[in-house]
Protein backbone atom coordinates (compact mmCIF):
# COMPACT_ATOMS: atom_id res chain seq x y z
CA UNK A 1 0.00 0.00 0.00
CA UNK A 2 1.02 3.49 -0.63
CA UNK A 3 -0.11 6.63 1.15
CA UNK A 4 -2.36 9.13 -0.70
CA UNK A 5 -0.04 11.81 1.10
CA UNK A 6 3.31 10.02 0.20
CA UNK A 7 2.03 10.48 -3.64
CA UNK A 8 0.46 14.13 -3.53
CA UNK A 9 3.47 15.62 -1.94
CA UNK A 10 5.84 13.52 -4.68
CA UNK A 11 3.98 15.03 -7.94
CA UNK A 12 3.66 18.70 -6.12
CA UNK A 13 7.36 18.27 -5.31
CA UNK A 14 8.09 17.64 -9.42
CA UNK A 15 5.96 20.67 -10.07
CA UNK A 16 8.10 22.70 -7.44
CA UNK A 17 4.77 24.03 -6.26
CA UNK A 18 5.07 24.83 -2.69
CA UNK A 19 1.99 26.35 -0.28
CA UNK A 20 -1.39 25.11 0.15
CA UNK A 21 -1.18 21.61 -0.47
CA UNK A 22 -4.85 21.04 -0.85
CA UNK A 23 -5.59 24.15 -2.92
CA UNK A 24 -2.53 23.06 -5.43
CA UNK A 25 -3.73 19.32 -5.12
CA UNK A 26 -7.37 20.64 -6.34
CA UNK A 27 -5.81 22.85 -8.81
CA UNK A 28 -3.57 20.09 -11.14
CA UNK A 29 -6.70 17.70 -10.11
CA UNK A 30 -3.60 15.62 -8.31
CA UNK A 31 -6.08 12.95 -6.91
CA UNK A 32 -7.89 12.29 -10.63
CA UNK A 33 -4.61 11.82 -12.19
CA UNK A 34 -3.45 9.30 -9.63
CA UNK A 35 -6.48 7.72 -10.27
CA UNK A 36 -6.23 7.76 -13.80
CA UNK A 37 -2.62 6.26 -13.59
CA UNK A 38 -3.49 3.25 -11.67
CA UNK A 39 -6.25 2.22 -13.43
CA UNK A 40 -3.99 2.84 -16.38
CA UNK A 41 -1.29 0.48 -14.43
CA UNK A 42 -4.05 -2.28 -13.56
CA UNK A 43 -4.63 -2.92 -17.36
CA UNK A 44 -1.56 -2.58 -18.72
CA UNK A 45 0.92 -3.71 -15.82
CA UNK A 46 2.08 -7.72 -16.16
CA UNK A 47 -0.33 -9.79 -14.35
CA UNK A 48 2.27 -10.87 -12.30
CA UNK A 49 2.60 -7.22 -10.82
CA UNK A 50 -1.39 -6.70 -10.01
CA UNK A 51 -2.08 -10.19 -8.13
CA UNK A 52 -3.58 -7.46 -5.22
CA UNK A 53 -6.00 -6.87 -7.62
CA UNK A 54 -6.87 -10.51 -8.73
CA UNK A 55 -10.19 -12.09 -8.50
CA UNK A 56 -12.61 -15.21 -8.80
CA UNK A 57 -16.31 -14.90 -8.80
CA UNK A 58 -19.45 -16.89 -10.24
CA UNK A 59 -22.56 -16.52 -11.86
CA UNK A 60 -25.22 -18.93 -12.97
CA UNK A 61 -26.19 -20.43 -16.37
CA UNK A 62 -29.70 -19.60 -17.21
CA UNK A 63 -31.48 -21.29 -20.26
CA UNK A 64 -31.56 -20.07 -23.79
CA UNK A 65 -28.66 -17.00 -22.47
CA UNK A 66 -25.32 -16.88 -22.84
CA UNK A 67 -24.53 -12.86 -22.50
CA UNK A 68 -23.13 -11.94 -19.46
CA UNK A 69 -22.00 -8.37 -18.27
CA UNK A 70 -18.88 -8.13 -16.53
CA UNK A 71 -18.85 -7.57 -12.78
CA UNK A 72 -18.81 -4.14 -11.51
CA UNK A 73 -15.33 -3.69 -10.09
CA UNK A 74 -14.57 -5.43 -13.68
CA UNK A 75 -11.07 -3.82 -14.98
CA UNK A 76 -9.41 -6.59 -17.10
CA UNK A 77 -9.51 -9.93 -18.19
CA UNK A 78 -8.25 -12.96 -17.04
CA UNK A 79 -9.81 -16.41 -17.53
CA UNK A 80 -13.65 -17.77 -17.90
CA UNK A 81 -14.84 -21.52 -16.58
CA UNK A 82 -18.27 -23.13 -17.92
CA UNK A 83 -19.66 -26.30 -16.54
CA UNK A 84 -23.05 -27.13 -18.03
CA UNK A 85 -23.97 -29.34 -15.95
CA UNK A 86 -22.77 -28.89 -12.42
CA UNK A 87 -22.05 -26.34 -9.80
CA UNK A 88 -18.23 -25.44 -10.36
CA UNK A 89 -16.20 -26.18 -7.21
CA UNK A 90 -12.11 -27.12 -6.37
CA UNK A 91 -13.54 -30.56 -6.73
CA UNK A 92 -15.35 -30.04 -9.80
CA UNK A 93 -14.11 -27.08 -12.01
CA UNK A 94 -15.54 -26.11 -15.43
CA UNK A 95 -14.19 -25.98 -18.77
CA UNK A 96 -11.09 -23.21 -19.39
CA UNK A 97 -13.05 -21.36 -22.14
CA UNK A 98 -11.37 -20.33 -25.38
CA UNK A 99 -11.62 -16.92 -27.05
CA UNK A 100 -13.67 -17.01 -30.92
CA UNK A 101 -11.02 -15.73 -32.54
CA UNK A 102 -12.00 -17.60 -35.96
CA UNK A 103 -15.89 -17.22 -36.14
CA UNK A 104 -16.32 -20.72 -34.67
CA UNK A 105 -19.24 -19.51 -32.86
CA UNK A 106 -20.81 -18.73 -36.08
CA UNK A 107 -19.90 -21.51 -37.89
CA UNK A 108 -22.35 -23.72 -39.80
CA UNK A 109 -20.33 -26.89 -39.86
CA UNK A 110 -20.86 -29.13 -36.95
CA UNK A 111 -17.45 -29.83 -36.62
CA UNK A 112 -16.18 -26.54 -36.10
CA UNK A 113 -18.95 -25.45 -33.78
CA UNK A 114 -18.28 -25.13 -29.76
CA UNK A 115 -19.73 -27.72 -27.63
CA UNK A 116 -20.54 -28.40 -23.75
CA UNK A 117 -16.81 -29.88 -23.57
CA UNK A 118 -15.05 -26.96 -26.16
CA UNK A 119 -17.04 -23.98 -25.29
CA UNK A 120 -15.67 -20.56 -26.54
CA UNK A 121 -16.69 -16.43 -26.11
CA UNK A 122 -16.06 -13.42 -27.60
CA UNK A 123 -16.63 -9.87 -26.27
CA UNK A 124 -19.46 -7.58 -26.70
CA UNK A 125 -20.43 -4.78 -25.22
CA UNK A 126 -19.73 -4.40 -21.31
CA UNK A 127 -19.45 -8.45 -21.21
CA UNK A 128 -19.25 -11.35 -22.64
CA UNK A 129 -21.19 -13.72 -25.05
CA UNK A 130 -20.46 -17.42 -25.05
CA UNK A 131 -21.50 -20.84 -26.84
CA UNK A 132 -23.01 -22.87 -26.70
CA UNK A 133 -26.43 -21.13 -24.94
CA UNK A 134 -27.52 -23.30 -21.83
CA UNK A 135 -29.96 -25.92 -22.48
CA UNK A 136 -30.74 -25.78 -18.99
CA UNK A 137 -29.99 -23.50 -15.71
CA UNK A 138 -27.21 -24.06 -14.17
CA UNK A 139 -26.47 -22.34 -10.49
CA UNK A 140 -23.06 -21.78 -10.15
CA UNK A 141 -22.22 -23.29 -13.32
CA UNK A 142 -19.74 -20.32 -14.95
CA UNK A 143 -16.69 -18.59 -12.94
CA UNK A 144 -14.81 -15.90 -14.22
CA UNK A 145 -11.62 -14.47 -13.01
CA UNK A 146 -10.68 -11.05 -13.38
CA UNK A 147 -8.47 -8.20 -12.51
CA UNK A 148 -10.85 -5.64 -10.36
CA UNK A 149 -10.73 -1.90 -10.37
CA UNK A 150 -8.75 -0.76 -7.26
CA UNK A 151 -10.85 2.03 -5.16
CA UNK A 152 -10.13 5.83 -6.70
CA UNK A 153 -7.02 7.16 -4.43
CA UNK A 154 -8.29 10.66 -2.26
CA UNK A 155 -7.02 12.20 0.51
CA UNK A 156 -8.92 9.73 2.72
CA UNK A 157 -8.00 6.37 0.17
CA UNK A 158 -4.17 5.02 0.00
CA UNK A 159 -3.15 2.93 -3.45
CA UNK A 160 -3.25 -0.57 -2.77
CA UNK A 161 -0.79 -1.06 -5.76
CA UNK A 162 2.85 -2.38 -3.96
CA UNK A 163 5.36 0.31 -2.95
CA UNK A 164 7.67 -0.51 -5.78
CA UNK A 165 4.96 0.64 -8.07
CA UNK A 166 5.15 4.33 -6.61
CA UNK A 167 7.58 5.83 -8.84
CA UNK A 168 5.15 4.84 -11.90
CA UNK A 169 2.09 6.49 -9.84
CA UNK A 170 4.08 9.90 -9.33
CA UNK A 171 5.70 9.50 -12.77
CA UNK A 172 2.21 8.93 -14.72
CA UNK A 173 0.41 11.97 -12.35
CA UNK A 174 2.90 14.67 -12.51
CA UNK A 175 3.31 14.08 -16.66
CA UNK A 176 -0.67 14.61 -16.80
CA UNK A 177 -0.53 17.61 -13.97
CA UNK A 178 2.14 19.34 -15.78
CA UNK A 179 0.17 19.56 -19.00
CA UNK A 180 -3.11 21.08 -16.83
CA UNK A 181 -3.41 24.47 -18.69
CA UNK A 182 -0.11 23.73 -19.84
CA UNK A 183 1.06 24.42 -16.94
CA UNK A 184 4.83 22.98 -17.28
CA UNK A 185 4.88 20.97 -21.27
CA UNK A 186 8.70 20.18 -21.05
CA UNK A 187 8.33 19.04 -17.34
CA UNK A 188 5.36 16.89 -18.35
CA UNK A 189 7.11 15.45 -21.38
CA UNK A 190 9.88 14.61 -18.89
CA UNK A 191 7.96 12.75 -16.49
CA UNK A 192 6.44 10.76 -19.34
CA UNK A 193 9.76 9.54 -20.01
CA UNK A 194 10.60 8.40 -16.38
CA UNK A 195 7.47 6.82 -16.94
CA UNK A 196 8.11 4.50 -19.97
CA UNK A 197 11.12 3.94 -18.51
CA UNK A 198 10.33 2.20 -15.40
CA UNK A 199 7.00 0.87 -16.98
CA UNK A 200 9.31 -0.92 -19.64
CA UNK A 201 11.51 -2.29 -16.83
CA UNK A 202 8.70 -4.44 -14.98
CA UNK A 203 8.59 -6.14 -18.59
CA UNK A 204 12.17 -7.25 -18.82
CA UNK A 205 13.66 -8.47 -21.86
CA UNK A 206 9.66 -8.89 -22.82
CA UNK A 207 9.13 -4.61 -24.27
CA UNK A 208 5.89 -3.71 -25.86
CA UNK A 209 4.00 -0.83 -27.23
CA UNK A 210 2.93 1.66 -24.06
CA UNK A 211 -0.36 2.64 -24.37
CA UNK A 212 -0.84 6.42 -24.19
CA UNK A 213 -2.37 8.35 -21.03
CA UNK A 214 -4.73 10.49 -21.31
CA UNK A 215 -4.90 13.94 -20.32
CA UNK A 216 -7.51 14.79 -17.70
CA UNK A 217 -10.03 16.91 -18.96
Amino acid sequence: MITAASLVSEVLGWMELNGNTAANAASFQVYANLSHVQRYLIRNLPLKEIDVGIKTVQFNLIISVNRVQWPSDYARFLNLWLNYTAAITESVPGRRVREDKEGAMESDIADFQPSTDYPQFEYVENGFRFAPVPAASQANGGQIKYVQQLPNISISQDSLLRDDHKALLVYGAAELCASVDDYNIPLSEKMGKLFDRDFQGFWGDNRIDIKPRRKIK
